[in-house]
């Protein structure tokens, strides 16, 4: 199997589209190549058709890309454009300004049609990975500390949660589990349910003072 530009969520190693979103958020210029293509291949996707590879024992080269030829600059627009960051800050530039010591192709993406024709799980549009990446960041515990004040949000797509059924079970009814709340309102200053978060079912927020 072959592959082109993985990007995803690692603990240690950044993918492109983690390094152009840091920087805009940072509101720091970056150069962006417009002219080197390639089938970025969204890690999840790439996993699901390794799998189908490995199950069904399938031989010979198969590209397991993305399904999109897409350059530097327009993934980077992509990204910046569904998180609503400053696109201006995305500087255009050519492969022929970059002194790599060694050449690299302007053309990197890969032919997917044989993965089209004879998997399950097919290579995606880049349009439709994105979308998933970026949903899959939102997912992320977010800490956020100012004013001497440590703010907590967790974000989900799950059940909607009725705020007022949240509560503990009696601390005399003996019992295993159901004192997550409690020990929650005990050590934080405020566990608010906060409403109206587009795109999201729940948006917990814990508050405390430090």
């Amino acid at each position: 199997a072959r592959i082109s530009t993985p990007f995803g969520l690692h603990p240690t190693k950044k993918s492109f589209p983690i390094w152009v979103i840091e920087n805009l958020q940072k509101q720091k210029q970056i150069d962006v190549l417009t002219d080197q293509f390639t089938s970025p291949t969204y890690v999840p996707s790439l996993s699901r058709m390794l799998i189908e590879i490995s199950e069904r024992h399938l031989t010979g080269i198969i590209h397991v890309a993305g399904a999109s030829k897409i350059s530097r600059y327009e993934m980077a627009s992509l990204v910046s454009d569904k998180l609503g960051l400053d696109g201006k800050l995305l500087r255009e530039i050519s492969i022929n300004d970059i002194k790599w010591e060694a050449q690299r192709p302007k053309d990197s993406s890969l032919n997917i049609s044989k993965a089209i024709s004879i998997l399950n799980q097919k290579p995606q549009k880049i349009d439709h990975d994105v979308n998933l990446f970026i949903d899959e960041i939102k997912k992320q515990t977010i800490l956020d500390f100012k004013d001497n004040e440590l703010e907590i949000g967790f974000f989900d797509k799950g059940k909607k949660v009725v705020p007022e059924n949240v509560q503990h079970r009696k601390l005399d009814d003996i019992k295993p589990g159901g004192l997550g709340t409690f020990f929650i309102k005990q050590i934080m200053d405020a566990a608010v349910f906060k409403k109206d978060q587009e795109g999201w079912v729940n948006h917990l927020v814990l508050t405390k003072k430090i």
